[in-house]
């Protein structure tokens, strides 16, 4: 318990099995992992079904691929087999992380954000639709997951991108998006009081972090399909790259200490997202193509702690 293993997500899937079972509900898996992650709500976290979907729906065959309808709903369940001679190990920090009131506000945070980034980019979109060039049907997005590279050109998703603000004030918010601001406050944190939530919300970082792990979501799978030696060394940069998202410091080279981690943040910054811009229109191509790719990028969420650090390589 409090290590970061989902244990509360487990007894919520054990007791779900065991009511399904004993009263003979007859609910797939797929179901049940829905009604698993709203039913976690209730613990004080507002988190998506991941934890349990990797319970109910995984196998010991190797990793599964599941695409949701956010927040809960499951879309797809694709298998992805690891490559004969691979293992993933999980190893115990022995750091636990209980969920008190503070953990979960900060915790909390990044969904809260979640939501407000979808109203930007909703919002830019709709004033911005002829100068993008898109039809009213491409400017009509339901989730965050809708802004993916299947849809639009990358250039456009960073143009996006930058219409989102880096931070804003829970005052802000509640000026800017009244209907939403009480509602997904009181989802989040259990409070509308301004003064009782984070000082300053990470939209953007928000923002680059959820469109660019549904890229590299993407692109794993084809990793795993492929399992050459190059393809799982690409599909461990992608998991480090997703790492670094969250990562609040790093140890040094020689491995003495670590220091505050502030490359996640760097790289939301407007003048990073107008390089990118300007790559992506320019034609870039191999290696600079490959580094300006969405997936590329670790946007910040910051739902770590400053124990979690990671290595130079």
């Amino acid at each position: 318990m409090g290590v970061g293993q989902s244990s509360s997500s487990a007894l919520v899937v054990v007791a779900a099995l065991a009511f399904n079972r004993l009263w003979g509900l007859g609910l797939e898996p797929s179901h049940m992992t829905s009604l698993c992650g709203e039913a976690e709500w209730y613990v004080g976290t507002r988190g998506g079904a991941g934890d349990h979907a990797a319970m109910l729906l995984g196998s010991d065959d190797g990793l599964m691929g599941i695409r949701f309808i956010p927040p809960i709903t499951v879309r797809e369940a694709r298998p992805m087999r690891l490559p004969p001679g691979y293992q993933i190990l999980i190893a115990n920090s022995s750091h636990r992380a209980i969920k008190n009131k503070e953990e979960r506000r900060l915790f909390n945070a990044g969904i809260f954000a979640y939501r407000f980034a979808l109203l930007y980019l909703k919002e830019a979109m709709a004033t911005r639709r002829q100068e993008l060039g898109l039809s009213p049907e491409d400017a009509d997005i339901r989730f965050l997951a809708d802004v993916s590279i299947e849809r639009f050109a990358l250039s456009t998703i960073y143009r996006l991108l930058l219409a989102v603000p880096e931070t804003v004030s829970p005052r802000e918010l509640m000026v800017r998006y009244p209907k939403s601001y009480e509602p997904s406050a009181l989802a989040c944190f259990g409070t509308a009081d301004r003064e009782q939530l984070p000082a300053q919300i990470p939209i953007r970082g928000a923002a680059v972090y959820g469109l660019a792990r549904v890229d590299r979501g993407l692109a794993m799978h084809e990793l795993c399909a492929r399992g050459d030696d190059a393809a799982v060394t690409e599909f461990g940069r992608l998991m480090y790259i997703t790492h670094d998202g969250d990562r609040l410091s790093r140890f040094d080279r020689r491995w003495s200490q670590h220091a505050l981690y502030s490359s996640n943040r760097d790289s939301v910054a407007d003048s990073r997202l107008e390089e990118l811009l300007v790559a992506s229109l320019n034609g870039a191509h191999g290696e600079e193509l490959e580094a300006i790719q969405l997936r590329r990028q670790p946007g910040f969420y910051g739902a770590s702690i400053p124990n979690s650090t990671g290595s130079w390589t």
